[in-house]
């Protein structure tokens, strides 16, 4: 979040400075000089892809739900039409905090509300029976978007394969998947 909020106007991301903190920034600095001196702008790039392409198919009643597996703290429910239904996926002690989080600044009128669903999983245990009950009648009758965005980095290839296999199980024939990885 603190690379997309270094420069809102290039990630799209408007809301990714309420994630940032002077402990993530310190990070953020430290991973870029380690990484790469442009890490902060491939990810403000990534997240603004995402964005147009995600704005292009909402505009062209393509989608109308965003399935984010991996959601971290990213910001898309509140930057996208409002009534565009979100389901974010991650760890539970992520989309618990992240839950708490946005409410509160929801309370305090600094987010608008949206229509999103937070499910805690973890990937490297068996999930995907629980997980397609639990989607399946959030999704019936939706033309969905897949989001998975820098997940597949901390994923090893079985994970990997593991989890587009789940994909299919609850997608349609016409709906989206959008990935990228660094490594």
């Amino acid at each position: 979040s603190s690379f997309r909020a270094s420069n809102s106007e290039l990630s799209k991301d408007k809301f990714a400075e309420l994630w940032s903190t002077t402990h993530s920034q310190h990070w953020g600095q430290r991973y870029a000089e380690r990484v790469s001196k442009y890490e902060p702008y491939a990810h403000c790039l990534r997240n603004r892809f995402f964005y147009e392409t995600l704005n292009s198919l909402i505009n062209a009643e393509k989608i109308d739900t965003i399935i984010n597996f991996g959601c971290g703290y990213s910001m898309y429910p509140y930057v996208l039409p409002a009534h565009i239904k979100h389901i974010e996926i991650d760890k539970k002690s992520v989309v618990k905090h992240k839950q708490a989080q946005t409410d509160e600044w929801i309370a305090d009128d600094i987010l608008p509300e949206r229509n999103v669903t937070r499910i805690g999983v973890n990937f490297s245990k068996p999930y995907e029976d629980k997980l397609g009950k639990t989607l399946k009648p959030l999704i019936e009758n939706s033309t969905t978007f897949i989001l998975l965005e820098g997940v597949l980095f901390f994923l090893d290839l079985e994970a990997a394969n593991r989890l587009f296999k789940f994909f299919d199980t609850i997608q349609k024939k016409d709906d989206y998947i959008g990935s990228v990885s660094f490594q």
